[in-house]
């Protein structure tokens, strides 16, 4: 009868449950693995001397990971990896400013300020994607995109010159 409850679907209550088939937790086996067993030492874990590769891309990439490092844990168990266990690519930052105050009849200031952001021009790369499938590594590993924009932290080389005339 349509519309009839079981006494399981009363335990439910009135707003019903979603189910679907597969692992609910995304760190087990799958398509992807997002906590593997850990089977190299820390210090293997980062590739050395890293360069990203061809930048435009993603399959060119070198990724920052060594994904040997990494195997699938057994069926329906969580990898070994510990939390925090790798890092990113970090970030470099750098910023200086330059300031002239010419004092013009001892009342009026006229400020000439030129700040530069990013000053090396280096770029900050976003965390690399860290799903673990052994089976097509993709992009594991490798960072896909800058971190920042022309205004934020970890943006690219800016440069603004500006003027203030306080009275």
């Amino acid at each position: 009868m349509a519309g009839s409850f079981t006494p399981e679907r009363r335990a439910l209550g009135a707003a019903g449950a979603t189910t679907a088939a597969g692992s609910p937790y995304p760190y087990l086996p799958g398509n992807g693995v997002l906590r593997p067993n850990q089977i190299l030492p820390n210090d293997q874990l980062i590739v050395q001397n890293w360069t990203i590769g061809d930048r435009f891309n993603n399959n060119l990439k070198n990724p920052l990971w060594n994904i040997n490092a990494f195997s699938n844990p057994a069926a329906f168990t969580a990898g070994t990896i510990g939390r925090n266990t790798i890092n990113g690519p970090g970030l470099n930052w750098t910023q200086t400013s330059l300031a002239k105050n010419i004092t013009i009849k001892e009342r009026y200031v006229l400020q000439v300020r030129y700040d530069i952001n990013n000053v090396f021009k280096q770029p900050n790369f976003v965390n690399p994607s860290s799903v673990v499938n052994l089976k097509s590594p993709g992009l594991f590993g490798k960072p896909t995109a800058t971190q920042g924009g022309w205004c934020c932290l970890g943006g690219q080389f800016v440069s603004t010159l500006s003027l203030k005339f306080s009275f």
